[in-house]
């Protein structure tokens, strides 16, 4: 029989005293997609870094192809086929696209100079190969969106000729559209015969696109389905240890003090006039198609972007932050869906906040 494309077994990682993996196994092969779902903390990252050759395991035996192999770095994982796109992906903005996916590998002419022609050519067939033909490979990486970028990531993946591929919350910045045209790159993938570790938190998305469903908990493998005999319910349990109740709703926080109230706001651009409130211990979502002012709105609020007009109110006074560390203060904090590029304050738009 052809052995699975990569098989873990017994493999175990402790960090001092403490045991993120224990007797860990896992099997990939050839074309299938398996979702590694687990709370965080369970050792799924630690896993696929074993994996990909950015961690080294403290026992049990990995092997790939059906040799046994030990990776001493993520050089050795990429030559081997294996792929690992994290969820804060590597794209160097200040490059093109063409010389992020060659980026190590430059073709080179006649004279040791760099053949930007046949560069562009090849980006230009991988683009068009995950569906982003629409990319300019000559564009700064930068000016692309986070779904661009992703694509950017699985070519360059598919220029390292990949076997095993390594999505790590590959949706977590995306919209269900964008999603959508991930999924359809990964089923492409799939007819080739590459392999799919597929992490994430949307079981509906799980549902939609694996195979097999892998969940740990604690360090350990509590189950190993095949999607089409798994449950939403089932999964869930698995990965808390307990029967999932279901959620219940606050009816007193609809009767709740308002916390805050936003009247006829607006930045002259994207956002506005818009007014709502929010009262103590309520959940208020926001939705939209993109483009359509969400993020404005909530940087409005937080103190990030200059308001033309209107008021935020914070139990009744006037608090419309000058900037983020004065909405800081007043008690709004803001989670932004870029957390590297704009969550950090060395790097964000709002500098030392």
């Amino acid at each position: 029989m052809t052995p699975p494309l990569l098989s873990v077994q017994g493999v175990a990682k402790s960090f001092d005293r403490n045991r993120v993996l224990n007797d860990v196994n896992l099997e990939v092969g050839r074309g299938e997609v398996v979702a590694l779902l687990g709370e965080n903390g369970a050792g799924k990252s630690t896993l696929v870094n074993i994996v990909s050759g950015a961690l080294q395991r403290d026992s049990g035996v990995v092997r790939w192809n059906g040799q046994e192999v030990v990776f001493r770095d993520t050089a050795e994982a990429i030559a081997a086929g294996i792929i690992h796109i994290h969820q804060e992906l590597s794209i160097i903005s200040s490059l093109s696209v063409m010389e992020n996916l060659f980026i190590g590998t430059y073709e080179a002419g006649r004279f040791g100079v760099i053949d930007r022609k046949a560069l562009r050519t090849k980006s230009a067939a991988l683009l068009a190969e995950v569906g982003a033909g629409h990319i300019d490979p000559r564009m700064e990486a930068g000016r692309l969106s986070t779904a661009e970028q992703q694509m950017v990531e699985i070519a360059k993946a598919l220029a390292r000729d990949a076997k095993l591929l390594v999505l790590d919350e590959p949706t977590a910045a995306l919209t269900p559209h964008e999603a959508e045209a991930l999924f359809r790159v990964v089923r492409m993938l799939q007819e080739r015969g590459v392999g799919v570790i597929f992490i994430s938190h949307q079981l509906e998305e799980v549902f939609a696109i694996a195979d097999r469903i892998v969940v740990l908990r604690d360090g350990t493998v509590v189950s190993d389905l095949p999607v089409k005999e798994a449950s939403r319910e089932r999964v869930i349990a698995d990965m808390t240890g307990r029967i999932f109740q279901g959620f219940s709703r606050n009816h007193e926080a609809a009767h709740g003090d308002v916390v805050l109230a936003v009247e006829d706001l607006a930045d002259g651009r994207h956002v506005g006039p818009v007014g709502f409130t929010l009262r103590r211990g309520e959940i208020l979502g926001v939705f939209g198609l993109v483009g359509s002012g969400r993020t404005e709105l909530i940087e409005l609020i937080a103190g990030v972007r200059k308001p033309a007009s209107g008021t935020v109110r914070r139990e009744g006074k006037v608090a419309l932050p000058a900037d983020a560390r004065a909405a800081w203060a007043s008690g709004i904090a803001i989670l932004p869906e870029g957390r590297r590029p704009t969550g950090s304050c060395r790097t964000c738009r709002w500098r030392r906040t």
